[in-house]
């Protein structure tokens, strides 16, 4: 009802629309719903059987003819797109504010958002094709659908970006947009972070130019909205390069979510800022010339304060890095020497926080439940509990596997084998140590098909895997 009440609002408004309320919408609908045309599915949302669309849009072809007073197809379709995609932008912002109830809308919505999508790209309304796609951005990565967004992101980026990454003439404004979604997939999905880093340094350049004026302003000056987008996207295109930077082991990522936490600030975007204090505990963490237990748990934790009491999965993120602050001073606490009870409570506070994070975490979220399953494992057979090592490791594989992840499948299933094989060295030569032997080799095996998906884009773990496995294999000789 929303939609169809949106067809008549704005630029693009549908006279047959305008000016009805929400009651005539929803009598209107009703008696769609007593006709048999469609299902109410609760509150103010309607479906609609699948083969009534092809009979019903021979009628419509029939009446939107512009005569009479009528509106055109054309007119009707644009009114259509426009508050279909108009939803897909106000989902996305939900989402973005830590709404995480908007998959469930989102789910409901996503045949429409890709028929919006399809009418926009076909028509050359460019605007709401990138409107539709933030909706299902945030549906498909929530899923880890991924294949099917690099699909969809594939189709597009001729539309916005000329051969040589430039904006097409035109189009500029959802140039940075369009870029983002492609160095996310070329530095997350496949794992090529040159043509990542590539890709977003033109992205910055080109954000710090649209930005320009606006930063240039007091710092006491009011902002218009068009100058908050502008501060806001070159903040998230910094944070980007950022993230790029810290995957690539370079320290100067600091500077970059320094930067993006100042436009953050600017423009009061606590949410954002939160992201940027985020990703701050990760160079802090992963960074050796840079590595600072103290300085990531700060970080993680002012992330933490500025997340909504709302937002689980953004909580539980953060609860989980914090956990991985533990689990390092636990690590360091071993390798000092110190006591028992010291390296005891840093397992048990990494152990507490994994599980407070595994709680929060929504269930349908597999690309977040894998690597806290991930680390339980970790933590679990570095105190010496195998059973439940395993069975966390075993719960990881398979949310990666749903997620189409397989580098960090083959990651914990090398783990596994490295696990079995440190276990079978405290066996004397007795088949339990054979037994375990040889599930490691089952699971370096496996670890080594993964790797091997990425067709030589895992050379270096695909080799250390299979110098893996010639030392099992040595190994098992020996007890031959």
């Amino acid at each position: 009802m929303d939609a169809l009440g949106w067809m008549g609002e704005g630029n693009n408004a549908l006279p047959e629309l305008q000016g009805k309320s929400k009651d005539n919408l929803m009598r209107l609908l009703d008696q769609a719903r007593e006709a048999g045309l469609l299902t109410h599915l609760g509150g103010t949302w309607y479906n609609i059987h699948p083969a009534l669309p092809w009979f019903l849009r021979q009628l419509f072809d029939r009446y939107y003819d512009g005569q009479d007073g009528r509106s055109t197809a054309e007119a009707a379709l644009r009114a259509w797109a426009n508050a279909i995609s108009a939803l897909g932008s106000f989902y996305h912002h939900q989402f973005g504010v830590g709404n995480r109830n908007v998959i469930q809308m989102l789910e409901l919505e996503e045949a429409n958002l890709l028929q919006a999508r399809r009418l926009a790209r076909q028509h050359g309304w460019w605007d709401l094709v990138t409107s539709a796609m933030q909706g299902l951005r945030n549906l498909y990565e929530y899923h880890g659908r991924l294949a099917e967004w690099t699909r969809l992101v594939a189709e597009i980026t001729p539309d916005y970006c000329s051969s040589d990454d430039a904006p097409v003439p035109g189009r500029e404004d959802k140039y940075s947009l369009v870029m983002s979604y492609r160095v996310k997939l070329a530095q997350l999905y496949d794992r090529d972070l040159p043509r990542a880093a590539a890709l977003q340094e033109k992205c910055v350049d080109w954000d710090r130019r649209q930005a320009a004026a606006a930063l240039a302003l007091p710092a006491e000056a009011a902002l218009d909205p068009e100058q908050r987008n502008r501060i806001r996207t070159l903040g998230v295109s910094v944070t980007i390069l950022g993230q790029i930077l810290l995957a690539q082991g370079s320290p100067d990522c600091v500077a970059a979510y320094q930067e993006s936490i100042r436009y953050d600030q600017r423009i009061q975007d606590t949410y954002t800022e939160a992201i940027s204090n985020y990703n701050l505990g990760h160079a802090y963490m992963q960074i050796p010339a840079i590595r600072s237990l103290e300085a990531a748990e700060a970080a993680y934790q002012r992330s933490l304060a500025l997340i909504a009491p709302n937002d689980a999965l953004g909580r539980s993120r953060c609860i989980k890095e914090i956990g991985m602050v533990h689990h390092e001073r636990f690590n360091d606490s071993r390798k000092r020497g110190e006591p028992a009870e010291t390296v005891l409570k840093h397992a048990q506070a990494a152990e507490q926080h994994y599980l407070q994070a595994l709680a929060l975490c929504p269930p349908e979220a597999l690309n977040d439940l894998s690597p806290i399953h991930g680390q339980l494992g970790n933590l679990y057979q570095e105190v010496s509990q195998i059973e439940p090592a395993r069975e966390h490791y075993e719960k990881a594989v398979q949310y990666f596997e749903q997620t189409d992840d397989r580098y960090n499948a083959g990651n914990v299933r090398k783990n596994m084998a490295l696990m079995y094989i440190d276990f079978s060295k405290r066996e004397a030569a007795t088949a339990h140590q054979r037994d375990l032997l040889v599930r490691a080799e089952a699971y370096a095996q496996a670890a080594l098909r993964d790797y091997q998906y990425y067709q030589g884009r895992a050379a270096a773990e695909g080799a250390k895997t299979q110098s893996l496995l010639d030392d099992i294999h040595n190994a098992l000789e020996k007890l031959a």
